[in-house]
């Protein structure tokens, strides 16, 4: 209820003019605080108004008492406060003391009023309107603010919210290194259709487009892999190597090898450190790649599977098809792949490619490399996850000079 408070905004908007003032200053006023429900309290006061008197005249000592406030609206006005339900059954706490996200929704509550009452003549800029509320009132929040504002701005990391927008609609906002804000307004490549950005906003999108740094990667199956032996050699080495979330890279599904050009080049020009992980290309093909992002890194095989195949070590790759006969979770139709029992690593090869080729992006990548050693990830994996940590990580500091010696010279 202070002056200049939402609420005493929406009093004045709406020209209502409160007469409780007067009424609630007179109950306060009467208001019995030390009586006789608390005798031991009153003797207390008594006192101390008997030792004033020995020291002051006994009228300035003769109205000792307590009153709730100084009674003035002023002082009304910073103490009230509105309570609401905490639903707990008969449990009402402070406005303050409330979840932000019920503080969040009470203060669009009263700035729409405020919004109806001047017919939409507003402008309405929220920040993060997503914090502390679930994915379906988020999206209620911003149709509400847009049907009752003239114009809507808003900065959200929530792909709930970012897609109740239309690409045009979307700015992509970004700080350098030096501090400098700049924007980019979003355009679809020509390989992208709308329906497809839409569908696949959240899964798929967002991520990226929130990201400071995206590797556009042919499919799943590399972004899925890439991830994982990320995370796993990172804890196995960590001097070395580093998770690809915990340096800011976002792995990004191009959907083939035919997508990672444009949409690197999409996403580089967002102003994002782009870099790309594709298979052996033709050089024409190759050399869009490059022109398009960053930092190009090309697989020397056809495929992954053949990459797993020619760079991880044959003893583990014929562990892992063992492991997975005995847990129960190899693929029945790739049984006929099966060598017989007791035969010797290398006749396991043709297994384990084809566990690869037949599920491709699965889960069982992300097993065989939290499975895995450093000696058994291939070598062009890891080359490239460090090449990533270099790019994202800034430059050690070059080491101080050498003290000067007895004759002035650093030696």
């Amino acid at each position: 209820m202070e002056r200049g408070s939402l609420l005493d905004v929406i009093l004045k908007t709406y020209e209502v003019r409160t007469r409780m003032w007067e009424g609630l200053l007179g109950q306060l006023r009467d208001l019995d605080v030390v009586g006789a429900s608390d005798p031991e309290f009153g003797r207390i006061l008594v006192a101390i108004r008997d030792a004033m008197r020995n020291i002051v005249p006994g009228e300035w000592a003769d109205a000792l008492h307590l009153r709730v406030s100084e009674l003035t609206r002023e002082d009304l006005r910073r103490v009230l406060k509105s309570f609401l339900a905490t639903g707990v059954p008969g449990y009402a706490a402070p406005f303050q003391h409330q979840g932000s996200g019920t503080i969040n929704a009470l203060v669009l509550a009263m700035l729409s009023l405020i919004a109806e009452r001047r017919e939409g003549r507003v402008i309405f800029a929220m920040e993060e309107p997503e914090l502390s509320l679930p994915p379906h009132v988020q999206k209620r929040v911003v149709d509400k603010v847009r049907a009752i504002a003239a114009q809507a701005l808003f900065t959200s990391h929530s792909p709930y919210v970012i897609e109740q927008f239309q690409p045009e609609q979307m700015t992509v906002m970004s700080r350098n290194s030096e501090g400098v804000l700049t924007s980019s307004d979003i355009a679809l490549p020509d390989n992208l259709k709308l329906k497809s950005f839409r569908d696949g906003f959240r899964t798929r999108f967002c991520e990226a487009l929130l990201a400071r740094r995206v590797i556009v990667v042919e499919g799943k199956t590399e972004l899925v892999a890439y991830s994982a032996a990320a995370r796993k050699a990172a804890e196995i080495d960590p001097a070395n190597y580093e998770r690809l979330d915990t340096l800011g890279w976002v792995p990004f599904d191009a959907g083939g090898q035919s997508g990672v050009a444009p949409f690197a080049a999409f996403f580089r020009g967002l102003g994002k450190s782009v870099a790309s992980i594709f298979d052996e290309q033709e050089r024409a093909a190759r050399d869009a790649i490059v022109a398009s992002c960053d930092a190009p890194f090309e697989q020397p095989y056809a495929g992954f599977e053949h990459l797993l195949s020619a760079e991880v070590w044959v003893g583990a790759q014929a562990w892992f098809v063992r492991f997975l006969v005995e847990s129960n979770e190899w693929p029945p139709a790739l049984n006929d792949t099966l060598p017989f029992p007791g035969s010797p690593d290398d006749a396991y090869r043709d297994a384990f490619l084809a566990l690869f080729k037949h599920k491709k992006g699965d889960d069982f990548l992300t097993i065989f490399f939290e499975h895995c050693g450093l000696t058994n990830f291939p070598q062009t994996m890891l080359r490239t996850i460090a090449a990533l940590k270099g790019m994202a990580l800034p430059p050690a500091p070059p080491a101080p000079p050498a003290p000067p010696g007895p004759n002035g010279i650093f030696g």
